[in-house]
């Protein structure tokens, strides 16, 4: 390729500036963590198992005119877009502490706290 080069070893006690290529990479382990979401489930059997939210799924299903905007997809109900929280013992009160109590939710007050939860979320009442 027209070039013309040698190549000599340094030893590492004299080599100070050491490379990239100068240096032994040494394989690690490395896993990934996710956060898992139990709630999801918690939503998903009550679609099954309660007599409303089967009941619910299947108009969403077999009548898609009436409802437009509503979408059944893996085992959850989305009203334009936002999931659906049904009436589960404390599934909405605990949704509304995480985003309103928590380390992420920072106590913004009432409009904000709305606002943030409203952009996902979905409940006859919300407001």
């Amino acid at each position: 390729m027209g070039f013309d080069f040698e190549i000599h070893f340094k030893p590492r006690r004299e080599n100070n500036v050491a490379d990239a290529l100068s240096r032994i990479d040494i394989p690690s382990l490395l896993s990934i963590s996710y956060p898992t979401t139990t709630w999801l489930e918690e939503l998903r059997a009550y679609y099954i198992s309660n007599k409303n939210g089967s009941q619910l799924v299947a108009n969403i299903k077999d009548d898609p005119v009436t409802f437009p905007n509503d979408v059944y997809q893996n085992g959850l109900i989305y009203i334009k877009g936002k999931l659906l929280v049904p009436p589960i013992s404390d599934m909405r009160q605990r949704t509304l502490q995480e985003f309103h109590s928590s380390f992420v939710g920072g106590h913004s007050g009432v409009n904000t706290t709305f606002k943030r939860l409203s952009s996902s979320f979905t409940w006859l009442g919300l407001k």
